[in-house]
């Protein structure tokens, strides 16, 4: 029972750190997810519960920031709901093509990563009627809102796949 907690408990936190940059995979209830699994093996059960509490509160927080920070951002700059979703188009497109094109690793992809989210919700934003430097402005303001809450998720998704591989391992 306690290996295959631990393989869940693995195997949960490596998919929310991906996930913590991947639009369509929820990155830190994954995570969460996957310490909630190693709470549960007989050498954490002692002295675990209250990470668990403090983290599923932060990761609540997280879900929420998920939501609003795009979009909060957008508006902040002047865009609307079109550039938003049109960020959130570019990330999951420019994750798809870059590999199709055989450039999977690397600082091509990761610039893919950075410009795809920026011409999505530019394009988006054009598709609204706005000018294009309107259209500019609302995309940087989106593209901001979306690196924003990825680079938190992604610090979370870290800082528990880290609190795991030590408590496992060392």
């Amino acid at each position: 029972m306690n290996t295959a907690l631990l393989v869940i408990a693995i195997v949960c936190v490596v998919v929310g750190l991906i996930g913590s940059v991947v639009p369509a995979l929820p990155g830190p209830p994954l995570s969460w997810a996957g310490l909630l699994a190693f709470a549960f093996t007989t050498w954490a059960w002692d002295n675990i519960w209250w990470v668990v509490g403090i983290t599923g509160a932060v990761t609540l927080f997280l879900i929420v920031l998920d939501y609003l920070m795009p979009g909060w951002t957008a508006k902040r700059f002047g865009g609307s709901k079109r550039g938003m979703h049109g960020a959130n188009i570019g990330a999951i497109v420019s994750l798809l093509l870059f590999p199709i094109l055989g450039i999977a690793i690397g600082p091509a992809n990761i610039i893919g990563i950075i410009i795809g989210p920026f011409v999505g919700a530019y394009i988006g934003e054009l598709t609204t009627g706005a000018d294009g430097t309107v259209a500019f402005k609302a995309a940087v303001g989106s593209f901001l809102g979306l690196l924003g809450s990825t680079l938190v998720k992604f610090l979370f998704a870290l800082i528990l796949f880290v609190y795991l591989m030590v408590d496992i391992f060392v």
